[in-house]
């Protein structure tokens, strides 16, 4: 078989997690193969003028997949289709290496808030080959409803990245400042009567006042499928402390800085919402991203439910001096790559994947003009 072997000219580009001026990066067989000052000899030579060449973004959390299937109310589209719809968003705006979110949550499938999680493991498995992205699930198990253990299915490493708990009830975490946020979030499509939302509710409640039993459940299911565990939404020093010793080595939205702050001095890599990072605060008045930026403690931007924030958000933290461009969009690449063991992307760098993009910066905002996986381009025909 013929090697395939292509180079592009960058006027700016992040290699090895370090900005690099006017490099050639040569790409051999999908694989980068050298990155140099000065043109090679022989070859294809792609100009990419003014733009910047970056590693493909890896969002380890993407909560899109229900949202897009079930835009409003009693209106429904096929999965496999919200599933490639939901790969070309992600490769239009730089993702190479997705973790679609997954919910293991009785209570929201059975009054269709959302699929049955084994239904996309399904739907992954038989149209993987088509997607222009590395696409992965992260099953996410919500600790206040009602589940006995966390079905094996899912805990395939194949196709499962990334195993999170969580704990959506009323007046608990993310809704502990206001408990009718949760009643807006969770029961708008929600068949029963009043009745019947207030018995769920109270259920919820109870269920959430100890769910240690629940996490260790899901802690040993992951440690066994030896999948990365990542808590959700801690609030306080010993939220974080409790993931660390079931083994959680992410800690994602951390709703406090003191969350965040035990989290990291324990070990645990700190995850937070590009969207939160693009607009500078939580929709839900929490800790905002910017801050926990500032300090020094953010390992990685994911797009939560906007995959279009990662890249924006990387451009404009650099913008307004959060950090170097370098360290900037280190978040939605080489941080995430180390925080879910993807070790063979998220960097520039001889060996690796080339798994890149190129983005524009002409209209203030960055655009991405061409992906890369593996050295296939993966926007248009070329």
């Amino acid at each position: 078989m013929k090697e395939t072997v292509t180079t592009l000219s960058a006027r700016r580009a992040l290699v090895g997690g370090r900005e690099m001026a006017n490099c050639f990066v040569t790409i051999r067989d999908g694989i980068v193969e050298e990155v140099a000052r000065h043109r090679p000899s022989g070859g294809r030579v792609v100009e990419l003028g003014s733009l910047d060449l970056i590693p493909g973004l890896i969002d380890l959390h993407c909560d899109s997949l229900d949202g897009r299937r079930q835009p409003r109310p009693g209106v429904s589209f096929p999965l496999a289709a919200t599933l490639l719809q939901a790969d070309t968003d992600a490769v239009s705006n730089g993702v190479t290496t997705q973790c679609l979110c997954v919910t293991v949550d009785r209570d929201l499938t059975d009054w269709g808030d959302a699929v049955d999680p084994r239904d996309w493991l399904r739907v992954l498995h038989d149209h993987r080959a088509q997607l222009r992205t590395d696409s992965h699930l992260h099953v996410r198990f919500e600790l206040s409803a009602d589940f006995a253990s966390p079905p094996e299915e899912l805990l395939d490493g194949t196709f499962t990245r990334v195993v999170s708990y969580m704990v959506h009830a009323p007046g608990v975490g993310q809704y502990a400042h206001d408990r009718a946020a949760w009643q807006g979030r969770f029961l708008p499509s929600h068949p029963g009567t009043a009745a019947d939302k207030e018995r769920l509710a109270a259920e919820r409640s109870a269920r959430a006042a100890d769910v240690s039993a629940a996490r260790l459940r899901v802690a040993a299911a992951a440690r066994t499928a030896e999948i990365t565990l990542a808590s959700h939404d801690d609030v306080t020093r010993a939220d974080s402390t409790a993931a660390s010793r079931v083994g959680a080595s992410i800690s994602e939205f951390p709703l406090t800085m003191e969350a965040a702050t035990q989290a990291r001095s324990l070990g645990m890599g700190v995850v937070v919402g590009a969207p939160n990072a693009w607009q500078g605060r939580s929709h839900l008045d929490w800790l905002s991203a910017r801050t926990a930026i500032r300090a020094g403690i953010v390992d990685a931007l994911v797009s939560d439910y906007h995959p279009s924030s990662m890249l924006a958000a990387a451009y404009l933290l650099a913008h307004d001096q959060f950090g170097s461009w370098a360290d900037a969009v280190n978040l939605v690449t080489r941080g995430p790559a180390l925080l879910a063991g993807f070790g063979d992307r998220g960097e520039i760098t001889e060996g690796f994947a080339a798994d890149l993009a190129a983005v524009d910066t002409t209209a203030g905002t960055p655009v991405v003009r061409q992906v890369w996986r593996k050295g296939t381009a993966r926007l248009g025909l070329v």
